[in-house]
C-alpha cells in the first residue's frame, strides 16, 4: 500500500475525530458514529464511458434538517492545482446524480500555502452571466503549527502534525520523538496507531547526521514508547513487503519452476522494501535486483533493508558496472 493510500486509509478510519477537530461544523449536523462508505467509482457517460474514482466517500446520517441521509466526500491532493475546483464540482454533480443526495465536499491539501481553513470556490460566468458558483471547505495541513497541535489529547493529531508547519520548532527531534510517544501511549488499536506512524517516518524524514542522535534517544527510557512505535512500524513494512513477494513468487513458481520462483519471490520481496523504505528507485534499480541469482544473497539484502539508512548502503551489485 503506498503512502497516498495510507493517507486515504487513516481518513477513512479516523473519519470521526478528523471531522469533529477540523470541520466541527459540519461534524456537528452529521451523526458519524457508524459511516457507510460508498462505490467510489463513478462514471460520466454510465455504464460505459469514462469514470472517476473519488478518494473518499461516506453515506452518514444528519441530525435534523431537510435530509436524512447525505454523503460527505474528501479529496486528497498534495498541492493546489488549478484544476481540483473544476474536478471538484464534476465529482458533486455525478455524486449528486449517482445516489440522489446532497453532498458536502472537502478537500485536504498535504501542502501549500494560503489560509488553513476556508472555502475555495468554482465559477462559470460566460459573459459575465454568473451562471455557476460552487464552493467547498478547504484544509492546508501544511499552514497549521505543529507544536500547538501536537498538545491536543488525541493521537490523530500527533500524527498530522508530521504534515504540519514545524518552521519554528526548537528541537526538530524531541518534536518527532513526541509525536510517536503520543502515538504509541494512545488506546488506539495497533493498525490505526501503524497508520498514524507511518505519517510521522514518510513526512517528517530526519537528515543523515540527526539520525544518530535519534537513534540514541530512542534509547533513552522516556521514550520508550516511541521506539516501540519506531520498531513496530519498520517490522510492519518488512512483513508486507515479505508477504507480498511471497505471494507473487508462489505464482511465479507455479509457472517456472520452483526455485526460479523462489528466487523470482525474494526478489519482488527486496524490490517492494526498498520502495517502501526508500521511495522512488533511481533507474536501472529493477535490473540491479533481477540480476541477482542466488537466493543466498537475496536473503542477506533482505535482512540488510532493515539497518540500512540509505540506498546506498545497500551495496546492491552493479552488473554494468562490473561488466566494464
Amino acid at each position: 500500500m503506498g503512502h497516498d493510500q495510507r493517507f486515504k486509509e487513516l481518513l477513512r478510519l479516523f473519519l470521526q475525530p478528523f471531522l469533529e477537530y477540523f470541520f466541527p461544523h459540519v461534524a456537528s449536523r452529521l451523526d458519524l458514529a457508524s459511516p457507510e462508505f460508498v462505490d467510489k467509482e463513478l462514471f460520466e457517460d454510465p455504464p460505459e464511458g469514462t469514470h472517476r474514482v473519488a478518494d473518499l466517500v461516506a453515506r452518514v446520517a444528519t441530525r435534523g434538517g431537510e435530509s436524512d441521509l447525505l454523503l460527505v466526500h474528501i479529496e486528497v491532493q498534495a498541492e493546489k492545482r488549478s484544476d481540483v475546483p473544476p474536478r471538484m464540482f464534476d465529482y458533486y454533480a455525478l455524486l449528486r446524480r449517482t445516489y440522489r443526495l446532497p453532498v458536502v465536499p472537502l478537500v485536504v491539501y498535504l501542502r501549500g500555502g494560503g489560509a488553513p481553513l476556508t472555502r475555495e470556490v468554482y465559477r462559470e460566468d460566460p459573459v459575465g452571466l454568473d451562471t455557476l458558483r460552487f464552493q467547498y471547505h478547504r484544509l492546508v495541513l501544511a499552514q497549521l503549527d505543529a507544536e500547538t497541535h501536537l498538545r491536543t489529547e488525541d493521537a490523530l493529531l500527533a500524527g498530522l502534525a508530521a504534515l504540519m508547519d514545524r518552521s519554528k520548532v526548537d528541537d526538530p527531534l524531541l518534536l518527532r520523538l513526541s509525536m510517536l510517544d503520543r502515538i504509541g501511549k494512545s488506546d488506539y488499536d495497533p493498525y490505526r496507531k501503524f497508520l498514524l506512524a507511518n505519517l510521522v517516518e514518510v513526512y517528517y524524514e530526519l537528515r543523515d547526521n540527526e539520525v544518530e542522535r535519534f537513534e540514541r534517544a530512542l534509547a533513552r527510557p522516556e521514550f520508550k514508547e516511541a521506539k516501540k512505535m519506531a520498531t513496530s512500524h519498520v517490522d510492519r513494512i518488512m512483513e508486507e513487503g515479505r508477504e507480498e513477494g511471497r505471494q507473487e513468487g508462489r505464482q511465479e513458481g507455479r509457472n517456472e519452476g520452483r526455485n526460479e520462483g523462489v528466487v523470482l519471490g525474494k526478489q519482488q520481496t527486496l524490490l517492494r522494501l526498498l520502495r517502501k523504505k526508500f521511495g522512488d528507485l533511481p533507474t536501472g534499480m529493477m535490473e540491479r535486483v533481477q540480476a541477482i541469482a542466488s537466493a543466498e544473497s537475496l536473503d542477506c539484502l533482505l535482512d540488510q533493508v532493515l539497518e540500512a539508512r540509505t540506498l546506498d548502503e545497500m551495496d546492491l551489485p552493479d552488473p554494468s558496472r562490473d561488466s566494464r
